[in-house]
C-alpha cells in the first residue's frame, strides 16, 4: 500500500492545475520544480486555501502561492545542501545502497 502511494501516486500520476483545472504550468520560470505530480499539487492546493483567506483576487493568490513556494524550495535546498525533488533523493539513496553492497 505505501509502495503504490510513494511510487504511482505520488511520482507517476498527474494532477490538474489548482487553479486553473487545466494542464497549464504553475510557473513558467519554475517548471521542474512545480509539476503536476502529488507533492507538488498538494502544496498548492494548501498554499492557495491559506492565501484566499487573505486575499481575494485569483491572480494575487496565485502570485502569493507560486512566490511562497519558491521560498520554502530556496530555504529546504539552503539547509539540505542538495535539491530535494524526488528523482533525485531515489538516485541517490540507489547510489549508497549500491555502495554498500559492494563493500
Amino acid at each position: 500500500m505505501l509502495f503504490y502511494h510513494n511510487k504511482y501516486v505520488r511520482e507517476e500520476k498527474n494532477y490538474l492545475n489548482v487553479f486553473t483545472g487545466d494542464t497549464e504550468v504553475y510557473d513558467e520560470e519554475n517548471k521542474n520544480e512545480l509539476t503536476f505530480h502529488y507533492d507538488s499539487t498538494l502544496e498548492m492546493f494548501i498554499l492557495k486555501k491559506y492565501f484566499e483567506k487573505f486575499f481575494k483576487d485569483k491572480e494575487v493568490v496565485r502570485e502569493k502561492v507560486i512566490e511562497m513556494s519558491r521560498n520554502i524550495t530556496m530555504l529546504l535546498n539552503k539547509y539540505s545542501g542538495s535539491s530535494l525533488n524526488i528523482e533525485d533523493r531515489r538516485k541517490q539513496l540507489q547510489e549508497k545502497y549500491d555502495r554498500n553492497a559492494k563493500k
